[in-house]
């Protein structure tokens, strides 16, 4: 028998191509991630009030618009995807501070339907606000009234068991005095 060290080695594997750059998945979510960056770029260009979650890109929201699971886009199952929205992110959150300051440090006055729109939504901000703080408080309030209705029944029900132990005595007591009673009367 014929020893050679080619028989012992490992046969060296050929890399495939990553099947997940090329899939329909993938270039469908790469290109609503793309479509998402521009539609909220736009929108921090254009407007002067937008939220914190609205000028972020989710991949949850990208995922569930695609109608796809959003376990499918994972740092795990697609990790270019996860680094692209984390970069998009970035550049969006750059892109907002320079709006931000752009707009804050002009020497102008706003115009009065400027100021009057501003008004409206700080109104409504703070309608919102309050009604988030009333329904946080009501919950509060129903749970302390529910916790301390259960306390009076549960007090309620073990006063009814005593009293129902303390009754079944006095029949018991009565039943054998009337025993009794029947027994003496029976006897001459």
């Amino acid at each position: 028998m014929k020893f050679d060290i080619s028989n012992f080695k490992k046969p060296n594997s050929v890399e495939e191509p990553d099947q997940s750059k090329n899939s329909i998945v993938f270039e469908k979510l790469r290109a609503r991630i793309s479509e998402r960056y521009q539609e909220v770029s736009s929108s921090i260009q254009c407007k002067s009030n937008i939220t914190f979650h609205e000028r972020l890109i989710s991949a949850r929201q990208i995922a569930l618009s695609c109608n796809i699971s959003p376990s499918t886009l994972t740092p795990r199952r697609q990790p270019e995807l996860v680094a692209l929205i984390v970069e998009l992110n970035n550049k969006l959150e750059l892109l907002w501070q320079s709006e931000s300051a752009k707009k804050g440090h002009s020497g102008r006055k706003k115009s009065k339907p400027q100021l009057l729109v501003e008004n409206a939504f700080l109104k409504s901000e703070i309608e919102r606000l309050t009604n988030l703080q009333l329904s946080s408080a009501l919950s509060t309030a129903i749970e302390n009234l529910l916790t301390e209705e259960a306390r009076l029944q549960a007090y309620t029900i073990r006063q009814l068991k005593a009293e129902i132990s303390r009754l079944n005595k006095v029949i018991d007591n009565q039943a054998d005095m009337h025993q009794r009673m029947l027994f003496s009367a029976s006897k001459p």
